[in-house]
């Protein structure tokens, strides 16, 4: 439920908050999930001398699946709630990552990235319009567009420091990276719940005049 139009235009609200959690999950589903996938192409064939297409193979695996799950997301989120949704995203984002860096089996690789679909249907962009939306009413459109903004910092910023990441420390290394991205979007989401309630639960009756 949308709060008051008066409260959404103050930077204070709590909205906001809510919508920089969502940026931050865009920032690394996009970069992890998708601007990533050319890397971590590279750097398979380099370790295990795979053939690329097995590789590409895997990694358009994630596409078509997280097509098809994306038709079951409003059931899903019916079900769990897009807070429980977005966390089990955030979940199985990590989980694929780290098994990309420990993987030295071309089925494993066919795992992680069915895993990562499965993060695109937690975290991709149905749920986070669908978080964003329940916060506001006249700023809706300007929230929704700031918190997609995540999706292209995605591959300005996640990208490049996953591709300096493993050159500097190598792929076996970057779960790290990926486990405290994790773990940021993770706090922040509940943070912004926690404050939901709070803000429900202490939410002034409006006045008419």
């Amino acid at each position: 439920m949308a709060h008051s139009g008066l409260d959404e235009m103050s930077f204070s609200y709590v909205g906001w908050r809510a919508v920089l959690a969502c940026f931050l999950v865009e920032l690394f589903i996009f970069g992890l999930g998708l601007y990533g996938h050319g890397v971590y192409v590279a750097e398979l064939q380099r370790l295990h001398g795979w053939p690329p297409a097995l590789i590409s193979g895997a990694s358009s695996l994630t596409l078509l699946l997280s097509s098809v799950f994306a038709t079951f997301t409003s059931e899903l989120i019916a079900r769990l709630g897009p807070k429980r949704l977005i966390l089990l995203g955030i979940a199985a984002l990590s989980a694929s990552t780290i098994q990309l860096a420990f993987a030295t089996s071309p089925w494993q690789i066919y795992v992680a990235f069915t895993l990562m679909s499965l993060g695109w249907t937690g975290m991709g962009v149905v749920v986070i319009a669908t978080i964003v939306s329940s916060w506001f009413e006249r700023r809706r459109g300007l929230a929704i567009s700031i918190a997609f903004n995540g999706a292209s910092c995605g591959g300005v910023v996640v990208a490049p420091l996953l591709l300096l990441l493993i050159e500097k420390i190598g792929l076996f290394s970057c779960p790290s990276f990926s486990h405290g991205s994790a773990r940021a979007s993770r706090q922040s989401i509940w943070r912004s719940a926690e404050r939901n309630a709070h803000h429900h639960h202490k939410r002034p009756t409006p006045q008419t005049t």
